[in-house]
């Protein structure tokens, strides 16, 4: 509840808070497909590097092109970075992670508790939002898409998922001269077979995650203006 969340004082959320940040913050946890997955990885990216530093390691979150870091692309694909830079990247760098502990607290007192919100009840929606009909209604052409323009197997009854599963299987048994071109392939028929499903699933999860925003709205707010005054930057 974001009356039990707001309890434990951080930084007062009557400071002045960039809309961004917000958002931002918003997207960080309630991660969504289309336009704002990108946003995800970002402010995810950052706030780890932020905390990371905070407990002795190096901020890795200062380069603002980082999107190797993906999430479930299954569900929180962003179809433009896809067509830019395929399914996966590889990590440019040793991430220099160390273990996360109280020494947060320094510079991120509420970041364990945004954290964890990316968890039940979001993990919650996102699955009954697959389960809608008007998402449903998508997976019959997706999955026609897909195993047509690929050669895949691709189960209608989750076809993002299979596809995605099955194409990390062919890629284990793909020559390395092949690789870079069938990585492209694979991924270009991604982009070009799922916009439908996305656009469904996107429209189910926005008033799910209104919702959520608005129960969770104070914890929200105070790590925004947290992020803010550890240096964050949109």
């Amino acid at each position: 509840m974001a009356s039990d969340a707001a309890k434990s004082s951080g930084a007062s959320t009557s400071v002045a808070m960039d809309p961004q940040v917000f958002a931002d913050v918003v997207a960080g946890v309630f991660a969504m497909p289309g336009k704002t997955a990108i946003r995800t990885i970002r402010v995810q990216w950052v706030s780890r590097g932020i905390a990371n530093e905070a407990c002795g390691g190096r901020n890795t979150g200062t380069d603002p092109n980082i999107t190797w870091a993906r999430y479930d692309q299954s569900r929180y694909a962003s179809l433009e970075l896809i067509a830019d830079k395929g399914l996966t990247e590889e990590e440019p760098w040793d991430n220099g992670k160390v273990g996360l502990g109280k020494c947060v607290n320094k510079v991120l007192p509420s970041f364990f508790k945004w954290y964890n919100l990316q968890g039940d009840p979001w993990v919650g929606e996102v699955d009954a939002a697959a389960q809608a009909a008007s998402v449903k209604a998508t997976h019959a052409g997706t999955r026609k898409c897909l195993a047509g323009k690929s050669g895949l197997e691709v189960d209608v009854t989750d076809p993002t998922s299979t596809y995605l599963s099955n194409v990390d299987y062919a890629l284990s048994r793909t020559p390395a001269r092949k690789m870079k071109a069938e990585q492209k392939r694979f991924s270009d028929i991604y982009v070009q077979c799922t916009g439908n499903y996305f656009a469904a699933l996107e429209k189910e999860l926005t008033p799910r995650r209104e919702r959520l925003t608005e129960r969770n709205r104070e914890l929200l707010q105070r790590f925004a203006v947290e992020l803010s005054a550890a240096g964050y930057v949109p």
